[in-house]
């Protein structure tokens, strides 16, 4: 699969990103520098009148060393694993074509990456919540190295500017878990028993319904929440 196809589209967050941004002190405190909070709508990434929007909130911290972010939603697929993922782009001004997108990701002049936040299986009631934290620098949990640069792994390029990037909560589903080996790849990164990757074009961001994965190897990306710098 081609890079373009397996990583993941940003191109319609544009818009999401101007989702009014509020205060809100629920994820935990950061260490060094002046501290930024903000809270904004979990959504679906299509409109269907049986999956209605919002489905949750998410907040993110920001100091001069990082970012930490709580990430509550629901609506989603007992027993089915997903992972949570900053999407960030370092200098957002500095997008193409005035948006932020795939084309964005990696040694741009936007300087984009998506990193792992967390990931665990959905409990009985579809409801879940992951938090996580990034400091400035850190490539380890870099999607990129797996879908870009899987032998090398040196193609990263991490959070660079916590205060003044563009970040994107995306919620990347996995489908029915898994066992042993497998479901720690389920939980811990983007391709992790992923065979078939549903979406709308390119994008492999769910476009409907039908797109939220049902069957073991099926993944999307299907729920999104951007915090504007």
């Amino acid at each position: 699969m081609s890079k373009r196809n397996m990583i993941v589209s940003i191109a319609l967050l544009t818009g999401l990103a101007l989702v009014a941004i509020g205060l809100l002190a629920v994820a935990p405190a950061l260490a060094n520098g002046p501290e930024h909070k903000s809270t904004a709508d979990v959504a679906w990434t299509f409109v269907d009148a049986e999956y209605p929007n919002p489905v949750g909130t998410s907040t993110l911290i920001r100091n001069n060393n990082g970012i930490s972010a709580n990430y509550t939603t629901s609506d989603l697929t007992p027993g089915h694993t997903a992972t949570l993922w900053f999407i960030v782009f370092n200098d957002p001004t500095a997008c193409s074509d005035a948006e932020c997108g795939v084309d964005d990701l990696g040694d741009t002049p936007a300087k984009g990456d998506f990193l792992l936040a967390s990931g665990h299986v959905i409990g009985d009631d579809g409801k879940a919540t992951f938090s996580g934290h990034l400091k400035e620098g850190d490539v380890s949990g870099s999607g990129l190295h797996e879908v870009a640069c899987p032998e090398t792994k040196d193609c990263g390029i991490g959070l660079l500017d916590a205060q003044n990037a563009l970040v994107v909560l995306a919620l990347h589903s996995h489908g029915p878990a898994m066992d042993g080996q497998l479901l720690r790849a389920q939980t811990s990164s983007f391709t992790g028993g992923c065979d078939v990757y549903l979406g709308v074009g390119a994008d492999n961001f769910a476009g409907s319904s039908a797109d939220i994965p049902d069957s073991p190897g099926e993944c999307s990306t299907m729920q999104v929440s951007p915090h504007a710098p």
